[in-house]
């Protein structure tokens, strides 16, 4: 027996949990399917040594609920307690993410049938999705299973290596003994952290630099909670962090022999001899599921590749959510976090539903005048926290009428562009926020712009008018040290930017 349902959502973690919260409210047909006994199974295991990197800020100063999101990573969109009421950790336990999913599927009576694998996903008219518990027909299906598989560098001899997945966290087992890790993103320096006070050596080794978020404003990067070992390192404190290809790993007795190659050192090679070689590499998009209708892939096949309405590029009806849907803002963008992608999917819900139900996308009218636009603009960068987790890639529109000025909120950038240029609005202005255009070398020596925001560093407004689909002008709003942008050196600039741009609102 096939059962129907209009949206199947597939996997039961805090993307699929949030959308479902979305459907539920709203009515709509749909179910989600998830193969483990619970949700956020993903978080009963990873990371390996139970400590989130999402900051859980419980004491802001602030009152906003909409604006203390800018700096609570972990919860979902929606009525309820947030995470903060689950800890008051900055950095809090892994088991605490799963305790909240679970609270918030359950009180919000969200549709999810449990071990319950999904084998394949056939298109037709109608997709049908092969499950461990039978059949189902949806008209769309919306894939929601994140990074689930281990990515596993093609290195001869890798097989002796053991994987972050699997290999014991108790220092105790690594003892006196000599340790390699492969990578060195958080998942490596986490691990390192754990061993320094029980390995003898530990070497950190991939092709590429350390990359650090203070620096590259991208979450993903080389976090500071996890990279104490960069002291012990530049110490010289019997450990290394190298960048080099390696190029094989031998078993010698009871020892591995690790052969790699410098990336900048002319290819110099050098060999290390080992205890324990681990594998800290990552997760890459398994899309086992999907061999009847592959989605096309982009960022060099680690995603699918997605229109800005985060649909499959040649799979009509497929969606991806949560950590999929990165393909449209991987590095620097923040679609791959809790905090980034819950706004992505309060924006998918409005768009699936004004495409498919006939619901026109929330938008509010402006009195065209330039004082109206002025206190929503500086309202929304004020206060809105889709503006800010997902700087430069979510946008609010106002498009000009004869009339009034219709505001729409939290739209994909690329979406915003698309839409302008195809309707050949007239004038539209374009709110986002951003970071500097420049990268300092160091973040902690700066030179700051009190007069002039186009040069400022830091997170900030952006305003740009568009005409016909193209930017006409931009005004970069200066920054300020607690992001509150109301003061008359903030607004000013910007009021008599738009004096000008739009004369007919004056």
């Amino acid at each position: 027996m096939t059962s129907r349902v209009t949206y199947l959502i597939i996997g039961a973690g805090p993307a699929g949990l949030q959308l479902g919260y979305f459907f539920e409210r709203a009515g709509l047909d749909y179910q989600i399917l998830e193969r483990a006994d619970r949700a956020g199974a993903f978080f009963r295991s990873f990371p390996r040594h139970r400590r989130l990197i999402s900051v859980n800020k419980v004491e802001t100063g602030c009152e906003d609920p909409e604006k203390n999101l800018r700096w609570d990573w972990n919860s979902l969109l929606g009525v309820g307690p947030r995470f903060t009421t689950f800890s008051s950790r900055y950095f809090p336990p892994a088991d605490t993410m799963v305790e909240y999913l679970g609270d918030f599927c359950a009180r919000h009576k969200l549709r999810v049938r449990y071990e319950t694998e999904v084998l394949k996903v056939v298109p037709g008219d109608q997709f049908t999705v092969e499950t461990t518990r039978g059949s189902w027909s949806a008209e769309r299906v919306i894939v929601a299973t994140g990074l689930a598989t281990d990515n596993v560098p093609a290195i001869r001899g890798i097989e002796h290596a053991e994987s972050y997945r699997e290999m014991s966290t108790d220092p105790a087992d690594f003892r006196g003994q000599r340790v390699f890790i492969i990578g060195k993103g958080n998942s490596a320096f986490e691990t390192a952290d754990n061993l320094v006070e029980a390995a003898t050596v530990l070497h950190l080794v991939s092709p590429d630099p350390v990359k650090l978020a203070w620096k590259t404003h991208f979450v993903g990067d080389l976090r500071a909670v996890n990279n104490d070992v960069l002291d012990i390192y530049a110490l010289k404190l019997q450990c290394t962090v190298l960048d080099a290809e390696i190029e094989e790993i031998r078993r010698s007795g009871a020892t591995l022999d690790v052969r790699s190659r410098y990336t900048r050192a002319q290819g110099q090679r050098f060999e290390l001899t080992v205890d324990r070689v681990l594998r800290c590499t990552g997760f890459r998009f398994d899309g086992s599921i999907l061999t009847d209708c592959a989605p096309e892939l982009a960022d060099g096949g680690g995603f699918p590749a997605l229109t800005s309405s985060w649909e499959s590029t040649n799979v009509p009806g497929l969606f991806f959510v949560g950590t999929l849907m990165q393909a449209r803002d991987h590095h620097p963008g923040f679609s791959g976090v809790i905090h980034g992608f819950r706004h992505n999917i309060a924006t998918i819900f409005d768009l699936l539903r004004e495409r498919y139900h006939d619901v026109p996308r929330p938008s509010r009218p402006v009195d065209l005048t330039v004082d109206a636009l002025l206190e929503s603009l500086s309202r929304r960068f004020n206060g809105a926290s889709s503006l800010y987790n997902q700087a430069e890639f979510l946008a609010d529109v106002v498009r000009m009428g004869d009339a009034h000025a219709t505001y729409f909120e939290s739209l994909p950038i690329d979406l915003v562009r698309e839409e302008l240029a195809a309707d050949e609005v007239e004038t539209a202005v374009v709110l986002t926020l951003g970071y500097g255009r420049r990268e300092p070398a160091d973040p902690f020596d700066i030179e700051r712009f009190p007069d002039d925001g186009a040069k400022t560093h830091l997170i900030h407004p952006i305003v740009r008018i568009f005409r016909r689909g193209d930017v006409a002008a931009e005004h970069h709003v200066v920054e300020d040290l607690d992001h509150e942008w109301s003061e008359p050196r903030h607004l000013d600039p910007l009021r008599r930017f738009l004096e000008t741009e739009l004369p007919l609102m004056a």
